[in-house]
């Protein structure tokens, strides 16, 4: 039966034009490059007076892990 595994990371960014989304395609892309399934995305504003202004994506992927069958 298989578990899965997760990581998580921040890209950075304003993502107001082509060029960060740009960004953010090749590292979804790489990750699933390398098995990697994308599972959920949050936006973070890093600077507390940006009032609700995005600077970053938190992307977090997960991709299964056989564990031995003990039975």
């Amino acid at each position: 039966m298989p578990n899965f595994e997760y990581k998580s990371i921040i890209v950075s960014g304003k993502f107001r034009d082509d060029a960060d989304l740009v960004h953010l395609d090749k590292n979804i892309n790489s990750a699933a490059e390398k098995g990697w399934e994308l599972v959920s995305t949050t936006a973070v504003a890093h600077n507390l007076w940006d009032h609700g202004k995005t600077s970053g994506i938190v992307l977090t992927f997960r991709r299964p892990i056989m564990v031995p069958d003990n039975t």
